[in-house]
């Protein structure tokens, strides 16, 4: 009978603990974005857990705490512990659906976690990992569509953070469409919610994508396109079940960076003081003050820009790209008051920070990488021709007080001038030094855009791969492109872009076309039989897919035709 009674209690005990780890995990998921302090309670509330998953759980769900607080020294490691503590769990353990999401969205966080740091190589290797634990599960139920659409949607992030916005834009299409047509199947709520989700995510991404060619082309047709992006997104959001509490705050965050982005400074006013209304008791403050500097600052209204400049400067959370702009917006505004110490600080702390960001191989706003440092550079000239026109009036002042009350002072008076122009040299000297070190990049650097941080043994197997494409003459065939070569090096095409410019004095696609041309020609010379091929033969010969690209190419680097050419041969 005891022994009845201690097993029913058991099994009481069991249901209990098996109800609490359930919840726990709801209450994780719940609070991962909506707050943070009961997200880190549960997480330790998790680990006490008896079951294995909700322990790694809780652990993920802490470094996702640190991650939203941008703490990544603490994150690092606790994902890192968190993949370790999976792999040692017993081999069918290790197949659980639990188990295998707490892997995948451990290496997620670990990708999201270097790309922000700036790290792109780390960042990249951790898809590279994800994709072969992916193509490893051998659990039935595992269904991997989520998890590739996460790793391509990555993949576009590092594209569009290296500028290569084009391939993002493309990745984002595809995936969206793969999306589209999942969404019309028969699906239960939780997966439709993941999917749309998945879709909401990848429609602002593409937003932003085409907010980032309309600064690189000035084309304003692509803001129209960011716009309808986001309304999607929005649209998408409002589909969840239940709704995601921030939807209508944050797609009204993007409205105004695209209103911000048409210079509809104005409107972008009124729809920022509509924060509060639907912030749903968030804390918007941060957003508020941001955006309003930025639009006081274009509309010259200076009182007001460096009021909210000021505000966001007291922010707990601010980020390292928004100080940038706010030091550069609270330098121009101090020089339209005229208050030339205060606009002098500002502007050096503007530099300061820029070449801050850039030594910790962080990322700064693209605007600000694309044309912003221009500006700052004319800033401070002006603001030292002021601080020079101001010195020479005050000694030109003080020169007459002296020569009204003796000559004797006569002397003085002159080597006074002479020090006030050698500390005014000495000034000018010291700016345009800092300036140098941010203005014109070095040939190679311009060659390059970018100086990508790629470790020794990488490069050496690029080159590597590059020799061996020389002697192989695998430029000839028609799949070969500078995306061939990254994916046989699970590397990025950025790099091996880097690496090819740091080595030749052509980019890539000229060097091979070069090539592809000049073995076309020796195959005319040495090989009668090809002067009998047809354009469209000899091309497809040396990769092309086209004669009229063949013949393009040609003309471009031997100047007469392919046709022409062979016509002089058989003379």
């Amino acid at each position: 009978m005891k022994l009845k009674f201690f097993g029913f209690l058991f099994l009481i005990s069991h249901l209990c603990f098996s109800q609490a780890d359930g919840t726990i995990a709801s209450k994780l998921e719940k609070y991962k974005d909506t707050n943070l302090d009961s997200l880190l309670h549960h997480s330790k509330e998790a680990r006490l857990s008896r079951d294995a998953c909700h322990q790694l759980l809780g652990d993920n769900g802490e470094a996702y705490y640190y991650y939203k607080l941008e703490k990544y020294d603490k994150v690092i490691p606790l994902i890192e512990k968190t993949i370790v503590k999976s792999y040692a769990l017993p081999k069918e353990k290790q197949n659980d659906l639990c188990i295998i999401r707490v892997i995948i969205g451990a290496y997620n966080r670990l990708f999201w976690t270097y790309k922000n740091l700036g790290k792109y190589q780390k960042a990249y290797e951790q898809l590279i990992t994800s994709s072969k634990y992916i193509n490893s599960i051998t659990n039935s139920d595992f269904d991997s569509f989520n998890s590739i659409v996460n790793i391509d949607f990555s993949k576009a992030q590092i594209k569009k953070e290296l500028g290569l916005f084009q391939d993002a834009k493309f990745i984002l299409l595809g995936i969206k469409e793969r999306l589209e047509i999942k969404l019309k199947g028969d699906l239960e709520n939780i997966e439709r919610n993941r999917l749309l989700k998945n879709k909401a995510n990848v429609l602002n991404l593409l937003g932003k994508t085409y907010m980032a060619l309309n600064r690189k082309t000035q084309d304003l047709k692509l803001l129209d396109s960011a716009a309808i992006s986001f309304k999607k997104a929005f649209k998408s959001a409002q589909l969840f079940t239940p709704p995601h509490p921030d939807s209508e705050l944050m797609y009204a965050l993007r409205k105004t960076e695209v209103l911000i982005a048409k210079q509809d400074y104005n409107q972008a006013l009124k729809l920022i003081n509509s924060y509060f209304k639907i912030s749903k008791g968030r804390d918007i403050h941060y957003y508020e003050s941001l955006n309003k500097a930025i639009c006081f600052h274009n509309l010259n209204k200076t009182d007001s820009a460096i009021y909210f400049s000021h505000k966001l400067l007291k922010s707990p959370v601010l980020k390292k790209s928004t100080l940038i702009s706010i030091y550069d917006i609270l330098s121009n505004q101090y020089l339209n008051k005229n208050q030339l110490d205060s606009a002098y600080i500002y502007s050096k702390l503007t530099l300061e920070e820029f070449n801050s960001a850039r030594e910790n191989k962080q990322k700064t706003y693209q605007l600000l990488y694309d044309n912003d440092i221009e500006k700052i550079t004319e800033l401070n000239n002006s603001i030292l021709k002021k601080e020079k026109s101001k010195n020479l009036t005050t000694l030109i002042f003080y020169s007459i007080i002296l020569l009204s009350i003796s000559s004797l002072f006569l002397f003085k008076r002159k080597k006074y001038k002479k020090e006030i122009s050698i500390k005014s040299d000495e000034l000018k000297e010291k700016i345009v030094s800092e300036k140098l070190q941010i203005q014109q990049p070095s040939i190679q650097q311009q060659k390059s855009k970018v100086n990508y941080n790629i470790e020794i043994e990488l490069e050496e197997k690029i080159l590597a791969r590059i020799e061996d494409i020389e002697k192989s003459h695998d430029y000839l065939d028609h799949n070969f492109s500078i995306n061939s070569i990254a994916e046989s090096l699970n590397t990025n095409s950025t790099y091996i872009s880097f690496v090819f410019n740091k080595h030749h004095d052509q980019t890539f696609k000229q060097y091979y076309t070069k090539k592809k041309i000049e073995y076309a020609v020796e195959l005319l010379k040495k090989d009668r039989a090809y002067r009998k091929f047809s354009i469209e033969g000899l091309a497809k010969e040396v990769g092309y897919n086209s004669a009229s690209a063949f013949t393009r190419a040609f003309k471009k680097h031997i100047k007469i035709t392919p046709s022409e050419f062979i016509k002089n041969l058989k003379k």
